[in-house]
């Protein structure tokens, strides 16, 4: 009966304690546009969007997988760097071979850097390091009536829909550290050290 306590006690130690995987992916490319309502010609940008392994959904149809960022940010050369405070995700597509960015919710889901394509994107999972992959991508789907603006912190951005330009998608998995035990482990595991000790005394006790 002893025995099954501390069992128990000590899987609620560790109980909670694994930790998920971080992944960050990044778009780079160009394109003309409007930031907060200001036009910006020709300009080079960054997409770097932060996520977590364990979010990752699917395969949807038998082979779109996609993660919903944490956070994500765009670059644009120039200009400065803002957050997206509409919800994006990163997607791919074994079928096709290719990957790209777009809008998170599932009402309203459209790419928006569609691309890149190269077959390593058939058996690709989203559950492991790639790239760089240095491909064509297009933009499309930024604004207009028919679709949901896309805010960052410097206001609504809106990329001009885009003939095929080459740009690079790169997916980087941070190994997970070594989790710290959680609050309740600890004292889990602090009171099986006062149910022990108070063992020993008894014994000694009755000796």
């Amino acid at each position: 009966m002893r025995i099954r306590i501390i069992a128990s006690l000590l899987a609620l130690a560790f109980a909670g304690s694994a930790a998920a995987t971080p992944i960050s992916f990044t778009f780079t490319g160009s394109g003309s546009g409007s930031l907060g309502g200001t036009a910006f010609g020709e300009t080079a940008f960054i997409i770097t969007a932060l996520a977590d392994t364990d979010a990752r959904v699917g395969p949807q149809a038998g082979s779109v997988y996609y993660i919903d960022h944490t956070s994500a940010t765009i670059e644009l050369a120039g200009i400065g760097s803002f957050s997206f405070l509409t919800q994006t995700r990163t997607f791919v597509n074994n079928d096709v071979g290719s990957v790209g960015f777009s809008r998170g919710s599932l009402a309203d889901s459209w790419d928006l850097y569609n691309g890149s394509f190269d077959p390593v994107f058939e058996t690709w999972d989203m559950l492991t390091g790639i790239g760089a992959i240095t491909s064509s991508y297009q933009l499309i789907q930024w604004g207009g009536e028919d679709f949901a603006p896309v805010i960052t912190s410097a206001g609504t951005l809106e990329f001009a829909n885009s003939d095929e330009f080459f740009g690079t998608f790169t997916a980087a998995v941070t190994p997970a550290s070594v989790p710290e035990p959680s609050t309740f482990g600890l004292l889990s595991a602090g009171l099986i050290g006062v149910w022990l000790s108070r063992r020993r005394l008894r014994k000694h006790a009755e000796a």
